[in-house]
């Protein structure tokens, strides 16, 4: 299938989706404009953590203004998939949004 044809199937024929790639931009768009009612998981790491550790504070720093809400995060741990239950503001501390 060409790009376009994935776009159109999985926004009009996919009821769940698994974003693997956090920073992508075409999957993103498939989450958000799907059709189906159904959950969107993402993978919060949106890098691969290095010793540059700025680089990947960077790519996460506002996951909870590019993300909805109501998309279920999910993150490595241990070499095992959990729920991620806390946007990485919160993880550092610091509180979100307007609040």
């Amino acid at each position: 299938m060409t790009r376009g044809e994935d776009h159109c199937f999985g926004t009009h024929y996919c009821n769940s989706l698994i974003i693997t790639a956090g920073g992508s931009t075409f999957a993103w768009w498939i989450g958000y404009l799907k059709k189906l009612e159904g959950p969107v998981f993402y993978n919060t790491m949106i890098t691969r953590p290095t010793n540059k550790k700025f680089l990947y504070y960077n790519k996460q720093r506002f996951d909870y203004e590019g993300f909805p809400k109501e998309w279920i995060r999910l993150a490595l741990n241990n070499d095992s998939i959990v729920l991620d239950n806390k946007w990485f503001e919160e993880k550092n501390g610091k509180k979100i949004g307007n609040g």
